[in-house]
């Protein structure tokens, strides 16, 4: 419970507020229950986390790890601003470590390389999988 740390919603700000923890020793850990909210952090991720390593010539690291769930429309349709999946743009525009968890067996091991890098990672879940019990 004393590092867990209770943020407003405002994706932009919680993803500032742990590239700034991830600065003085912190190894945050964000999560996006819903990958369609990141859209709205993504000069954050995209400008910020991503670039300012390169910019700063590697004096500036970020390891962040973002955990991006994507939503599943059964057993409950949540509708379609829940369910997009915006893997492919992250992979494709940014050097961030993106890793699709495709079996929930996964999930652990995959963590714990994240948790040991000093790199961001951003590990995409899949909502289905918990709804299968894989």
């Amino acid at each position: 419970p004393s590092k867990l740390h209770e943020m407003p919603v405002d994706e932009n700000l919680i993803m500032g507020t742990a590239m700034c923890m991830s600065l003085v020793g912190y190894k945050p850990i964000v999560c996006f229950e819903r990958m369609d909210f990141m859209l709205s952090c993504m000069d954050a991720i995209m400008n910020h986390l991503d670039k300012l390593p390169k910019l700063s010539g590697c004096q500036f690291n970020f390891p962040v790890i973002i955990r991006a769930c994507v939503g599943h429309n059964e057993p409950l349709d949540p509708g379609i601003q829940h369910i997009c999946d915006y893997t492919e743009l992250f992979k494709t525009y940014t050097d961030i470590c993106v890793v699709e968890l495709e079996h929930t067996n996964l999930i652990v091991d995959w963590y714990k390389r994240a948790y040991a890098s000093t790199k961001p990672w951003m590990l995409v879940e899949y909502r289905r999988l918990y709804d299968r019990g894989d």
